[in-house]
């Protein structure tokens, strides 16, 4: 009976935090989530009783377990809620075995905290330990590092496959999900085992899985990731990322030697494989759209050209808040022709070459994830075809991810080395912004931040 209550407390460590009502398990108390901890953190267990001792104590207490509904004693959930204030004030978004330590001990009435009290730990030595945490090895750490691709092909699989929609409405067993999406049961099941271990999907008793929150990025919904990870982690990205090492050579561009041609022209010979990308185009842009429309007024403009717009949803959103605007929605033919997204009365579709001209005479020329896909070169000869056509005091607004120091430059630096191996473009500093505006005849006015990883880069004709 241990060894079920044990293995459930973990998932409620590691995954489900305080929602201890959905967790299914019977008769949880806190010395389950005691024996739970040692189990979870083997460096935390090396200062606290061994699990011998406190299972020998609790048999002689001989408490009996007689409950027999599916929720949790009050003593566990007044321990999770007490390891959740712990975890909140220690700027921790999870419960981490240390925290739910406190936790335990807070809990004057729990026999968690008699065993330990019994044993002469404290919370103030347990608060000691958790300033101090012991650090993992180097190699552990690089090892993780240097294994990250069997997770993320992993997830690829998982999205390809459909499995978080299968999932989504209950746990399924093996069986039903091989039967569904025509694998092979027991790869399937090692499969589905490793992407629990790491918090996506959860393995539950009676050897189903069922979906959580991580899970859950990966349905076919608008706002999910999984036309994302297909894009990044299976067909032409992961491959073109085996060509890395000749652009870090040469400066080159990786797509182009692996599949001996442009991006752009391979997707459209491959227009399969370009939908799975404007897919999941449109969930960045479903993201980002309304800490955009939040941080910077579009309602000023008479006219407002989005330019490479994909298929309307971004302009679409803008005319939604500048009610006063018209709206232009410019790409490529192909593009336009699957234009859907734009139901914009006061919007028009037109088709062409942002390289050769562009539509005229507006007001404010918008461009979300354009400019990053192109070198120097190609953006300046953007940026002047606007120049060209511009009205009277018009502006552009260049909406890319702008690279800063801060938290979000890991993903922001890692985004312009997939730049470097899939276009030949690059992410940007404020700088080089800067500079890209001026040589083409504009004059950057400010740089707006948004509550998401997207700033808008606003520029000024001179």
């Amino acid at each position: 009976m241990f060894e079920r209550y044990v293995d459930n407390t973990r998932r409620v460590i590691f995954v489900a935090r305080t929602q201890a009502d959905e967790t299914g398990s019977e008769e949880i108390d806190s010395e389950h989530l005691l024996l739970a901890t040692l189990r979870a953190e083997p460096a935390l267990a090396a200062h606290l009783p061994s699990e011998a001792a406190i299972r020998s104590r609790i048999g002689a207490i001989g408490l009996p377990k007689q409950s027999t509904d599916l929720r949790f004693s009050m003593a566990a959930k007044t321990a999770l809620q007490s390891a959740a204030e712990e975890a909140t004030r220690l700027g921790h978004s999870q419960i981490a075995p240390i925290h739910l330590l406190m936790g335990l001990l807070k809990d004057e009435e729990s026999l968690a905290a008699e065993l330990l009290k019994g044993h002469g730990i404290t919370l103030p030595q347990v608060e000691a330990l958790s300033l101090n945490p012991p650090a993992p090895p180097a190699e552990e750490g690089m090892l993780q590092i240097i294994t990250g691709f069997w997770t993320s092909r992993a997830v690829y699989v998982a999205a390809k496959l459909g499995l978080a929609d299968l999932v989504k409405d209950g746990p399924k067993s093996i069986a039903e999900l091989a039967s569904a999406t025509g694998s092979h049961p027991d790869s399937l099941f090692r499969m589905l085992r490793a992407l629990a271990s790491v918090g996506i999907f959860a393995e539950v008793e009676g050897g189903r899985f069922g979906s959580n929150p991580l899970a859950a990025t990966l349905e076919d919904r608008p706002g999910a990731l999984r036309y994302n990870a297909m894009a990044e982690l299976g067909q032409e990205h992961y491959a073109a990322w085996e060509e890395f090492p000749y652009s870090v050579r040469t400066g080159g561009l990786a797509f182009a030697e692996k599949f001996k041609q442009p991006v752009w022209e391979y997707f459209a010979q491959n227009p399969e494989h370009g939908e799975v990308f404007n897919r999941s185009m449109s969930t960045l842009t479903e993201w980002f759209t309304q800490a955009i429309l939040a941080a910077y007024d579009f309602s000023g403009s008479g006219k407002i050209i989005d330019i490479g717009g994909g298929h309307g949803a971004f302009l679409n959103a803008i005319l939604g808040q500048a009610s006063g605007a018209r709206g232009v929605l410019f790409d490529a033919p192909p593009v336009i022709a699957e234009a859907s997204k734009l139901t914009s009365g006061r919007a028009e579709k037109i088709a062409g070459n942002f390289f050769e001209a562009v539509p005229e005479s507006g007001d404010l020329y918008t461009m979300k994830m354009i400019l990053h896909d192109w070198n120097d070169e190609g953006c300046h000869t953007i940026l002047s075809n606007i120049r060209k056509v511009i009205a009277p005091g018009g502006k552009v607004a260049i909406v890319e991810m702008v690279l800063a120091p801060g938290p979000e430059a890991p993903f922001k630096n890692f985004l312009d080395l997939n730049m470097l191996v899939m276009t030949g473009g690059r992410e940007r500093t404020e700088s080089e912004y800067r500079t890209l505006l001026e040589k083409a005849g504009f004059r950057m006015t400010r740089v707006v931040t948004t509550g998401s990883l997207m700033s808008i880069v606003e520029g000024a004709a001179v």
